[in-house]
């Protein structure tokens, strides 16, 4: 599949999960794509080499999250690694003028933060702040009423690790593949499953769910 075709397959995949979005939204993931591909090695971002495999594993991917969060006023995402989920859910906020005013995009490797600072300033993105920290010494000011992960740590590490950072009532989404099921078995004292529900990546045939916590 050519870089043609893989945008089209981006713009197909965001009219499914985002059918209000404008069309200035799949031109910005697209510029998202394209620096993932042109810096991919050199920051050691994504095994993956075939846009289309990109845009589906990493981008569609990505926004499946984006009902569960867009009416969080600040988001952390920890361990953002490339920038997923927090570059793609930064951009929809913006384009679809959501309550989501803030996307922290936290991750202890500088050089990975070192990328998605620079994708913030080549896409303009207002709504997305990076740090280049660990999770369990850096000292926010204002706490989250949402915090993501996506390939972090097993639920009760990610949890255990975030929980200082987490807003009263906020809540944790957890992005997961398969096998998962049995990390619930540890998570730390007063911490409850709210839902575990399952989300489908346009073109992608591999199972995911979102995996919601709070504290109980």
């Amino acid at each position: 599949m050519n870089d043609a075709q893989a945008r089209t397959l981006l713009a197909d995949g965001v009219a499914i999960l985002l059918p209000d979005a404008p069309a200035t939204l799949v031109d910005r993931l697209w510029h998202f794509v394209a620096l993932l591909m042109k810096w991919r090695r050199a920051y050691n971002l994504t095994a993956i080499t075939a846009p289309e495999a990109i845009v589906t594993h990493h981008i569609l991917d990505a926004l499946t999250l984006w009902p569960f969060v867009a009416n969080a006023p600040r988001l952390l995402d920890v361990g953002t690694g490339a920038g997923l989920p927090a570059v793609p859910l930064a951009l929809a906020a913006e384009a679809l003028d959501a309550p989501l005013v803030e996307v922290v995009a936290l991750d202890a490797v500088r050089k990975k933060a070192a990328f998605v600072q620079q994708c913030a300033i080549e896409l303009a993105m207002p709504r997305l702040t990076v740090v280049a920290a660990r999770v369990e010494t850096w000292q926010s000011t204002v706490p989250f009423p949402a915090i993501t992960s996506r390939a972090f740590a097993a639920v009760a590490d990610f949890v255990t690790c975030t929980r200082r950072h987490l807003a009263p009532n906020g809540r944790w989404f957890a992005m997961k593949g398969a096998e998962w099921s049995e990390e619930l078995a540890a998570l730390p004292e007063g911490v409850r499953v709210v839902a575990t529900t399952p989300v489908t990546v346009p073109f992608l045939d591999a199972r995911r769910a979102v995996v919601v916590l709070q504290e109980a």
